[in-house]
């Protein structure tokens, strides 16, 4: 934000289009990206209609599945097998895509959350996770805003039949 004069959505863009002072740093972005998933979700869950839910939820450490194939060669062959033998560093695509259909279908579950292990941990029970910087409307409209003029897809709800 210092770059930016306090424009949430100036600095926001600049990230998601690494456009300089923006830089790509593989964990940093990592963290930054979810970050602005929790946001997206957040305002989503303020604009879809009364009685659906939408929450970003952190499938954990799944290394089986695709997402290290562009990693350093270091992390991808040394690292990642490594975790996989290390107990609650990592769990199978099955619990990790079970963690999505457990925060869908709790029941009471609000909406607008983000659902991960505990701080710290890569695996274990999903916790709601609240951070102040998740907790920032300010932040969450300027996520959907930018998002909006990126992708040129703007969300228009459906009238309510009557």
């Amino acid at each position: 934000d210092q770059h930016f004069a306090g424009d949430r959505e100036t600095a926001i863009a600049s990230y998601m289009r690494m456009e300089p002072p923006a830089e790509y740093k593989g964990s940093a972005s990592y963290a930054t990206t979810k970050q602005f998933v929790a946001w997206w979700a957040a305002e989503l869950a303020r604009r879809v209609p009364e009685g659906m839910r939408v929450n970003a939820v952190s499938p954990g450490s799944t290394p089986d599945t695709n997402a290290v194939r562009n990693a350093p060669f270091f992390l991808r062959y040394l690292m990642v097998p490594m975790l996989k033998l290390v107990p609650g560093m990592s769990h199978s695509i099955e619990e990790g895509a079970g963690r999505y259909l457990q925060v869908a279908l709790a029941e009471n579950g609000d909406s607008g959350k983000f659902y991960a292990s505990e701080p710290k941990k890569m695996t274990g029970p999903l916790t709601e996770v609240r951070y102040e910087h998740l907790d920032r409307p300010e932040s969450q409209a300027a996520t959907w805003a930018v998002l909006e003029e990126v992708t040129g897809a703007a969300y228009e709800p459906a009238e309510s039949a009557a």
